[in-house]
């Protein structure tokens, strides 16, 4: 028709209405949104797969470790404990060989070995299964290497993260050994009177009634023996 101008492509040049632009936008952020949770939500399982099969590697590796302590070579024992520990360190499993480790080194009769295996659970996790174990394991250390010092206030310090546990009982009775060993009777005779307060088994009774019959017995602190 004349004086009328025909385009081509009418629609070259008409954009999208803003809804139907956003619309399409969000779409594409939602696919690729899908994809990263999909991508971590695999990565997620191979990494739980993985660390079973690291636990069950370490675990393997620890039993023959006690297995070989229960035979009395304490020697394999412990290099296999050392080796779970170097290989497997953030494993439940390595981190409890730790532990292990402090009681075979303890056997052998490696006062300095035990302790530095025991420290090392706890510093790994002071909350662990077997932290009030280890504090205690530490003490018992430090007494066996002569450090009867240190060992009273690692005894003490024992008893009091772990006052109403199973380990406290043996706090105590080691912290009044030290502390009778130092000669400092009248600290030991305060500790073993604070056990008997809420002893209540006969047996414990008559054992805490000797040890501070023998107290009695003893030099006083500060006298000489006649």
């Amino acid at each position: 028709m004349a004086g009328k101008t025909v385009r081509e492509n009418p629609a070259a040049d008409v954009q999208p209405p803003l809804v139907l632009r956003l619309a399409k936008q969000n779409e594409r952020l939602l696919g690729r949104v899908a994809v990263l949770i999909l991508a971590a939500a695999a990565v997620a399982v191979c990494w739980k797969s993985y660390s079973r099969m690291i636990e069950r590697r370490a675990h393997s590796v620890l039993n023959e470790a006690l297995a070989a302590a229960d035979a009395g070579e304490l020697g394999r024992a412990a290099e296999q404990l050392e080796r779970l520990v170097s290989q497997y360190p953030r494993s439940r499993h390595g981190r409890d060989s730790l532990f292990y480790l402090g009681e075979v080194k303890y056997r052998e009769g490696d006062s300095s070995g035990a302790l530095n295996a025991y420290n090392r659970y706890v510093a790994a996790g002071p909350d662990g299964r077997w932290a009030a174990a280890a504090r205690v394991g530490a003490a018992y250390s430090l007494e066996g290497g002569g450090d009867l010092e240190g060992a009273c206030g690692e005894f003490r310090r024992a008893y009091e993260e772990d006052i109403e546990g199973v380990w406290a009982m043996d706090a105590q009775f080691g912290e009044a050994r030290c502390e009778a060993s130092l000669g400092r009777t009248s600290r030991a005779r305060v500790v073993y009177e604070k056990m008997l307060e809420s002893a209540e088994a006969p047996d414990l009774v008559m054992i805490l009634e000797e040890r501070l019959g023998a107290l009695e017995a003893a030099p006083r602190e500060g006298n000489g023996s006649s």
